[in-house]
Order: C-alpha cells, then sequence, then structure tokens
C-alpha cells in the first residue's frame, strides 16, 4: 500500500513524483521565488529610491541601441501594460533619469536614457 496522494511503484508517471528528500528543496526554490523580487525592490527602493520596475525600464533602456525605446516596446519588455509603464516613468522623469521624447516615425512617445554612459 502507498502512501495518500503518492503515486503506485507500478503507475507510469510515479516517476514524476517527488522523492522523500525532494519536497524541502522544492520548498526551498518556492520561499526564493516568492521573497526574491521582493527583497531585490526592497533594497532598490531603500537605497536609490527605485522600484524594481522602474530598475528594469532603465536597465533596458541602457542597453538599447541609442539608448531609447519606444514606450510600447519599453512596456513589452518589461512586462507592464502602456498605461502602467507611462505612469511608472513619471518619478524617474521629473529625477532626470529618462526623458520622453516623440518620436518622428510614430505617434507613440519614446523613452530615452538620460543617466550618464557607464565605463567600458
Amino acid at each position: 500500500m502507498t502512501a495518500p496522494g503518492r503515486p503506485r511503484p507500478d503507475d507510469e508517471h510515479a516517476d514524476l513524483w517527488l522523492t522523500p528528500a525532494e519536497p524541502a528543496s522544492w520548498m526551498s526554490v518556492v520561499r526564493l521565488i516568492a521573497r526574491l523580487p521582493w527583497a531585490l525592490d526592497a533594497q532598490l527602493q531603500r537605497d536609490a529610491d527605485l522600484s524594481m520596475v522602474e530598475y528594469t525600464a532603465m536597465a533596458m533602456l541602457s542597453e538599447a541601441p541609442d539608448r531609447t525605446l519606444r514606450m510600447s516596446t519599453l512596456a513589452e519588455v518589461v512586462n507592464s501594460s502602456l498605461s502602467r509603464l507611462s505612469h511608472l516613468v513619471k518619478r524617474p522623469e521629473k529625477r532626470g533619469y529618462v526623458r520622453r521624447e516623440p518620436q518622428r516615425t510614430s505617434v507613440l512617445p519614446g523613452v530615452r536614457d538620460m543617466m550618464p554612459s557607464r565605463a567600458p
């Protein structure tokens, strides 16, 4: 007889179940996945007065050609809606970290990273 919730040894899916030693490791990974974004966001808020999403947007801009992206593209790469990103960009824009610019090829505005270039 097997433990409740455990597949029988002759079950073709038995190898998909966690072994007795694996649940503790799995729960450690689950805790890491749950806590890491919060911890990174808290440290960024404390050290740089930036949210994780603001930092991620600025990091994406710093890596983009000419350090500029269309708002719609930036929203996609930071996994945000366009309206949320538009609201989110206001704080870094007020601090001079980014600047919205009209795009000559689009009616959608773009965002430019205004931070000094990083040393090679």
